[in-house]
């Protein structure tokens, strides 16, 4: 699939995603990528916004940078895993994933930076499946 070809579907449910990166530049790639789809997409610069936001919509997926000045990804997915045992939590990172964080009940996956289309849709017509 290419970036100017569209994924929808009537059989597919609109799905809620956050996407928290404390990087302009790297919300609006996920903007961008997540506009291709049906998907709704709320943007937070940092893991005490994502937690706000968290706690007040009932979100699909959630996508976390790791390295984020407030609070790192992984602190912020365990905090919002504590009241939402349902969303799908990925921790984004340009790094390799530790073994804590491959083991951990607190993310359903990781996606290596930078974030390509390719990787982002089709996990989001995982979810869609789903």
């Amino acid at each position: 699939m290419n970036m100017s070809e569209t994924l929808t579907s009537p059989d597919l449910p609109v799905l809620k995603i956050l996407v928290v990166d404390d990087q302009p530049f790297n919300l609006q790639i996920a903007q961008r990528i997540i506009a291709k789809t049906d998907a709704q997409a709320e943007m937070a610069e940092g893991g005490l916004k994502a937690i706000e936001l968290a706690r007040k919509n009932a979100f699909d997926l959630i996508l976390i940078d790791m390295h984020m000045p407030d609070l790192d990804g992984f602190s912020v997915s365990k905090e919002i895993r504590s009241f939402d045992s349902n969303v799908q939590i990925y921790i984004m990172s340009g790094d390799e994933p530790t073994q804590e964080i491959l083991t951990s009940d607190a993310i359903n996956g990781y996606i290596i930076k930078p974030l390509r289309p390719q990787t982002l849709l089709s996990l989001l017509a995982d979810l869609s499946l789903k």
